[in-house]
């Protein structure tokens, strides 16, 4: 960073080129290199678990809530003691 003014200034010439080459030596120091692949490989195994997640959940969803729906009313029913309710 230039200490006067803040701004980030960018030497090219770490590229391994000179200021005509430095996006092209970029790309394949970019390619050429493969630090960080599994922290890549772990995202897209976490994107693909997560797309079908989103997939199956309204389906789920449903499911739950009728069963939920269902264990709540017979549970108040309970409570609510009926003789004509079979609560067992």
């Amino acid at each position: 960073m230039d200490g006067l003014t803040g701004r980030l200034i960018l030497d090219v010439s770490a590229f391994g080129a000179g200021s005509s080459g430095w996006a092209l030596a970029f790309a394949r120091r970019f390619i050429r290199e493969d630090d960080g692949q599994d922290i890549i490989e772990y995202g897209l195994l976490a994107a693909i678990i997560a797309i079908g997640g989103l997939a199956v959940l309204p389906d789920i969803q449903t499911k739950m809530g009728n069963a939920l729906s269902g264990w709540g009313q017979k549970s108040y029913d309970c409570w609510e003691y009926d003789p004509a309710t079979s609560c067992s």
